[in-house]
């Protein structure tokens, strides 16, 4: 339900000020649920809350860009260290 609940956020609101008070109502369902696992992604989110916010406002994320460092950090993995640059550079384009 608190997974639920937090999807419905990114789902429902229609603006930051709405997500906001969605979001308070969610930190009030994890004290009431108290889930340890919930009860630490609650602090962390309360932490970040305005860059958390922020996407309400623009509707953008840089998931792009996490992406993307995703993909260079598994070819640099899988490389076992390129001894020449260019074909590192290669493999990651």
């Amino acid at each position: 339900m608190l997974k639920e609940a937090l999807r419905d956020i990114y789902a429902q609101a229609t603006d930051r000020d709405h997500a906001h008070r969605m979001l308070v109502r969610w930190y009030q369902l994890v004290v009431d649920y108290d889930v340890a696992e919930f009860i630490r992604l609650a602090r962390t989110l309360s932490q970040w809350e305005d860059q958390f916010l922020a996407y309400f406002e623009t509707r953008l994320t840089n998931g792009r860009t996490e992406a993307r460092n995703l993909v260079i950090k598994h070819v640099k993995r899988t490389g076992f260290g390129f001894r020449n640059f260019a074909n590192y550079r290669l493999r990651v384009l």
